[in-house]
This record gives structure tokens, sequence and C-alpha cells, in this order.
């Protein structure tokens, strides 16, 4: 059975210091609401201002290591001073 199937992240961020440009900027096309991402095997399940989670399809198979991005995602800042990005899964 595949690992990373099923699993989530979500990510969260300012919106006052960051604007959400693609969350999947590998992929053909601009990603920023709800919807299945092509190609990926990446489905945006939640989408707002400071905040969106994704849920994986594939993965790799037991036993094995994986290496690599899960996907690029493109931010335009907004404001001034430091901004985080946070990662949960």
């Amino acid at each position: 059975m595949p690992i990373f199937a099923g699993m989530q992240a979500t990510v969260t961020y300012d919106p006052e210091k960051l604007q959400l440009v693609d969350i999947a900027e590998q992929a053909y096309g601009t990603y920023t609401s709800v919807g299945g991402i092509p190609g990926t095997g990446i489905t945006v399940t939640h989408a707002s201002p400071g905040a969106f989670t994704l849920s994986f399809s594939a993965g790799t198979a037991r036993g094995q290591i994986w290496s690599g991005t899960a996907t690029i995602v493109r931010f335009r800042a907004t404001g001034t001073g430091p901004a985080t990005v946070s990662v949960t899964m």
C-alpha cells in the first residue's frame, strides 16, 4: 500500500503579508482553489485566505524511501517585514 496516499497537509500563512499565487507551480495552469491538480495526485480540499489543505492520493510503496518535492507553492509579498509559512501534516 502506498504511503502518502490519504495524507493531508495544511499550509497556513499571513494573508496580510502574502498573497497565494499558485499551489502547484510545477503543474500546467494556476491553482488557488478547491479541486484536483491534474497529473500530481494532489487535491486541494480547503482554500481560504491564510490557509489551504492538500490531500495526497499517490506516494511510494511501503519499504521505499521517497525524496523530492511534493508541490511548489508560490506566494507574492504584499506587506513588509518577515512572513511565516507553516506546514502541518
